[in-house]
């Protein structure tokens, strides 16, 4: 193998391996947002859609689509209580 294979060898290995990361990465962000909005959840549910409304307003000006949605989805649980 030349000097110029094990290079490109050695490059590929490291955007799987950067490829890979950023995809841990996604997942794990995904799981603590959700688990932030869980365990931060206010007792009164009046409270608690006021602060979920904020926190998705925030997220919709942030551009985070995907934390908009789950806030949106908890939101719609909580009204249809």
């Amino acid at each position: 193998m030349t000097e110029e294979q094990m290079n490109q060898l050695a490059l590929k290995i490291v955007d799987m391996i950067f490829e890979r990361q950023a995809e841990l990465d996604e997942e794990f962000m995904a799981e603590w947002q959700e688990q932030i909005i869980i365990q931060t959840q206010l007792p009164d549910p009046v409270d608690e859609l006021k602060r979920l409304e904020e926190l998705l307003q925030k997220a919709l000006d942030d551009e985070e689509f995907e934390l908009a949605a789950k806030i949106h989805k908890k939101i719609t649980e909580l009204k249809s209580k």
